[in-house]
């Protein structure tokens, strides 16, 4: 399976800078500072989506499907709350489908995935709209954002995982309990 967000489209973060200075009780900064924190949210947003699966603002995706990424003839949607199926095709043909699940959401074609003929792989494409304001998760973003603004010194690493506190994994852990992820 391979995913993405899908391009093009504007995304606002589910928290604003003003919000997390204060959350870190800081008065004021500097451009370069406030543009850091801008860059932090965003970084931790895309991490924490992509670690737990659970979609913070709402956006589209694409996915791609092969044979073998199927369970019982049905795909599982790599992210929740999905609002939306949009599209479903198999190796570039619209197909009917059937879905299942409220929040998180499994699709079968009502078509066999069969191998394309040109590249001898079979796909199914699916594009959707997935994310919701999430409560727990904003104070999770806001916890991780934290971290790595008091850890910024420390040779940050690429994810924000190497900079999270202990009660902030903890926190990462019940957000994937509570979405059953």
């Amino acid at each position: 399976m391979q995913y993405r967000e899908k391009a093009g489209q504007s995304v606002g973060e589910p928290i604003t800078e003003s919000e997390m200075l204060t959350y870190l009780g800081i008065e004021s900064l500097g451009t370069d500072d406030t543009d850091l924190i801008s860059d932090m949210i965003t970084t931790a947003r895309l991490w924490m989506e992509s670690y737990t699966g659970v979609s913070v603002v709402s956006k589209s995706y694409e996915v791609r499907f092969y044979t073998g990424d199927a369970w019982n003839d049905y795909y599982e949607l790599p992210f929740s709350p999905v609002t939306e199926v949009t599209s479903v095709e198999i190796s570039g043909t619209a197909v009917d489908y059937d879905q299942k699940g409220l929040d998180h959401v499994y699709i079968r074609p009502q078509q066999t995935v069969i191998t394309n003929t040109t590249s001898d792989e079979a796909y199914l494409d699916c594009e959707f709209i997935a994310g919701a304001n999430n409560d727990q998760a904003n104070m999770v973003l806001r916890r991780i954002v934290a971290d790595m603004w008091n850890n910024r010194m420390d040779n940050l690493p690429t994810s924000p995982a190497g900079s999270v506190s202990f009660n902030t994994r903890k926190l990462i852990e019940t957000l994937n309990e509570n979405t059953e992820l």
